[in-house]
């Protein structure tokens, strides 16, 4: 496995790791399954390297080299050339077979311990996959959002449970899902126990703010004290910011960027004062 040959300097071996993802790249789908192989009872394999029976030591590695290059400064020149040929072969691995899916999953989304924080607050890899749903190179954050989205097993719930409805925001509105409506896609995946909850997240979820994604501690309704004049002005500037998002996402102004700005404000703006239906739509 070309991958784990040891090479001379640390500087090299991020090289030659990088010229093997490029050229995994370029594979079609049907041959990521190649990757894996069943475990036999003569292999002295560590249990680290093995998921469901199967040997994951390419994995594995991909996802420390993945890991690595979020410590190293960022730069556009960084994202483009090194972070998206990663997360592309980690797309295209966990959408061709469900093995590799489910030890991704495993890896990168684990059972949610961590509600205090925001998923983009950390340095594991769900949080620095999560800071780069909001990158400005967008060919990079629409490869990490479908990535992030196929691990939840296009589950628009279960998506806005580990990333944010902020941070999903531009995924939802390129599939027409910022209505909380379900993925087609997600009719392709059977309705396992991925999801369970932990004792961590089970204890804190009444308490969850699905927009930013963790546990916020509650704050008065704005409009408990309001003035049926102040209640019916609140419901109108509501229903302007709502048209406006459906403006920019049918193309009439704008594009992806504007589009996560404003659904990232109009859905600060609508809990913070006291609108609860985005709120439902958290696992």
């Amino acid at each position: 496995m070309y991958i784990l040959i040891p090479t001379s300097n640390k500087e090299k071996t991020v090289v030659l790791q990088s010229n093997i993802i490029n050229l995994l790249t370029n594979i079609p789908n049907e041959y990521y399954k190649m990757l894996v192989t069943p475990v036999q009872p003569e292999q002295d394999i560590l249990k680290k390297f093995q998921f469901d029976g199967q040997n994951m030591t390419a994995f594995y590695e991909i996802l420390v080299f993945l890991n690595d290059q979020f410590t190293v400064t960022p730069g556009v020149y960084r994202q483009y050339e090194i972070l998206l040929p990663v997360v592309t072969v980690l797309l295209k691995s966990a959408t061709s077979e469900r093995c590799i899916r489910k030890y991704l999953r495993l890896q990168i989304l684990p059972p949610l311990k961590d509600v205090h924080n925001r998923p983009e607050q950390g340095s594991t890899l769900r949080n620095h996959l999560c800071r780069l749903l909001t990158t400005p190179m967008t060919q990079l954050r629409d490869v990490v959002a479908e990535l992030l989205f196929v691990l939840c097993k296009k589950s628009v719930k279960r998506m806005i449970k580990y990333t944010g409805y902020g941070n999903a925001a531009g995924l939802f509105a390129q599939r027409g899902l910022l209505g909380g409506r379900s993925d087609k896609g997600e009719a392709d995946y059977s309705s396992g126990s991925e999801g369970s909850e932990t004792e961590e997240y089970a204890e804190y979820k009444h308490g969850i703010n699905p927009v930013i994604g963790c546990y916020e501690e509650p704050h008065p309704n704005a409009m408990e004290n309001m003035t049926e004049e102040q209640m019916r002005s609140f419901r109108n500037r509501v229903i302007e910011k709502k048209n406006w998002i459906s403006r920019v996402y049918h193309g009439s102004v704008g594009g992806p960027s504007l589009i996560i700005a404003v659904v990232k404000e109009t859905l600060n703006y609508l809990t913070c004062n006291g609108e609860i239906d985005v709120c439902q739509m958290q696992q």
